[in-house]
């Protein structure tokens, strides 16, 4: 069974003094107290990437990981003072601006973040900064003409635009209004009044599918829209749920979909050109993440048992592996009572259960610790010793963090868990963003 033991009980207890010794011995600092963390200030000292010492893991399967080489590319950390700092490479900490919620583009020289606006107290405006020298400027404020609230937004793959998707009001009316606005100089497309929802770009960048947020479930729908005709049209409505994944070509996207009042998932290819497929369905998944290549997904469905002593609900269904059709269902071993890790707010944008590459798979206890599972040979879940996991850099890094007495250190690890300290900042994670590049001009 899976070891539930505080994490850092886990990697400070007793059985590992001797490695400990030896740990010390290199200076390494992976069971620092609070008191030893060097906070982050305004002009930070530099910060290396100190080795870490691998945690325990089931060697049968970190064996044949390889020990890929790879570039750390632009990440931006918001914590919950609103400091933005930002690490290139292998740079230290740089304090960016204060605001909420950056994303990166894709090329790394541009962060668009919100901030309240002075016309519109409710809503908020929005700004690009130029990641070189902070320079900041207002690109998108809130009017009647696009509905003012943002349900969601997405860098074009070129980091030429971003669509967002506006409109409606807040736990009441969802229109779905979907606008491109070119960064450069503002000026604003109108891909759709109603009926999107949140973008997610093709690979490419020539499309956009939409799907609609949670505040849209009992009317969501699913769109497809072509960013250079400016125009596109609603696949799917009225449905509950929507799971969607682009494939790597941009040949189209794999679509999960729940009707409004009906059971089970239909699983569904739709193609740019033509017009959707049904693969086939899920009758007993309510939730399904596909794997990027969209070759393969996980499912689960919940289930629930009362203890009758105390009450309380347990969940007791399990992770289930599936071809794109459906087929071929196989149960992942010991995941009882697990599901498949869901980012939350402090997370990266577009972060998945998956490892990139399709091996890796992210899940979570009951308890929401984290755990990891190679899909390629198929085993009991490894519990992760950190306190949280924010995404896949690449197919072969993760990013986590621990938080202890004030204090955050970012970790990138190679799975199952061999981690590298990226940096240590005086402050609670509020939200992340990151991309492979490192911006040139």
């Amino acid at each position: 069974m899976p070891d539930y033991a505080d994490p850092v009980r886990v990697i400070c207890r007793s059985i590992l003094a001797a490695w400990l010794l030896l740990v010390l011995a290199t200076s390494t600092t992976g069971c620092q107290t609070s008191s030893q963390v060097s906070r982050v200030s305004a002009s930070p000292s530099p910060v290396t990437f100190a080795s870490l010492t691998p945690f325990p893991t089931d060697t049968t399967v970190a064996t044949d990981t390889p020990a890929a080489p790879h570039e750390f590319g632009s990440l931006v950390v918001t914590l919950r003072n609103d400091a933005i700092w930002l690490l290139v490479g292998d740079g230290a900490p740089r304090l960016l601006t204060h605001a909420r919620y950056p994303g990166l583009s894709p090329d790394g020289c541009l962060a668009i973040f919100g901030q309240p606006s002075a016309d519109y107290p409710h809503l908020k405006e929005y700004w690009v900064i130029n990641v070189d020298d902070s320079t900041a400027r207002r690109l998108l404020v809130p009017t009647d003409g696009w509905g003012g609230l943002v349900y969601g937004r997405a860098w074009s793959p070129d980091s030429k635009s971003i669509a967002f998707t506006t409109g409606g009001d807040a736990k009441r009316v969802y229109s779905g209004n979907l606008l491109l606005v070119d960064v450069s100089d503002g000026t604003m497309a109108r891909l759709a009044e109603r009926g999107a929802g949140v973008p997610v770009f093709s690979p490419d960048g020539e499309w956009i599918a939409t799907f609609t947020p949670e505040i849209g479930w009992s009317h969501g729908t699913i769109g497809l829209w072509h960013v250079g005709g400016k125009s596109g049209q609603t696949l799917f409505s009225p449905l509950m749920r929507q799971f969607l994944e682009w494939a790597d070509d941009s040949s189209g996207f794999a679509l999960a979909l729940n009707h409004y009042a009906a059971a089970g998932l239909e699983l569904w290819w739709v193609p740019v050109d033509d017009v959707p497929v049904q693969l086939g369905r899920l009758s007993k998944a309510t939730y399904v993440s596909w794997q990027p290549s969209t070759e393969r997904l996980v499912y689960y469905s919940p289930k629930y048992i009362e203890d009758p002593e105390d009450h309380t609900a347990h969940s007791f269904h399990s992770l289930y592996l599936a071809n794109r059709d459906g087929s071929g269902h196989e149960e992942v071993p010991w995941s009882e009572g697990m599901m498949f890790w869901r980012k939350g707010g402090v997370d990266l944008p577009d972060a998945s259960p998956w490892s990139p590459d399709g091996r890796w798979l992210l899940t979570e206890d009951e308890d929401g610790h984290t755990y990891i599972v190679n899909t390629h040979v198929l085993h009991t879940p490894l519990l992760l010793n950190v306190d949280r996991v924010h995404g896949w850099l690449d197919a072969n890094h993760y990013l986590a963090s621990t938080y202890q007495l004030g204090d955050t250190e970012l970790y990138r690890c190679v799975p199952p868990e061999t981690c590298q300290t990226l940096a240590r900042l005086a402050g609670e994670i509020q939200g992340l963003s990151y991309t492979e590049k490192v911006c040139k001009r």
